[in-house]
């Protein structure tokens, strides 16, 4: 029988797996700002994003558009 953290470990290699084909299908649509939220930014906005690792998710549409919109992007400093 396996213990939680080991059920926990498979599904994520099992999800891992799963977006790595997604993303390699090249069927991806890019990601966009929900309009209740473009409503929200205006100049000076503070954004936070991210540089996408291996597989993840791809912000830039995002960030481009909330750039467009006045936005200021914020990306995380690691020392």
């Amino acid at each position: 029988m396996q213990t939680i953290e080991g059920e926990k470990r498979t599904l994520r290699t099992r999800l891992r797996a799963a977006r790595k084909e997604y993303v390699l299908s090249g069927d991806v649509p890019p990601i966009e700002i929900p309009p209740f939220l473009q409503r929200r930014i205006s100049q000076g906005t503070v954004v936070a994003a991210y540089l996408p690792h291996r597989f993840e998710a791809d912000p830039m549409p995002i960030v481009e558009r909330a750039i467009a919109l006045g936005a200021r992007i914020a990306l995380p400093h690691i020392a």
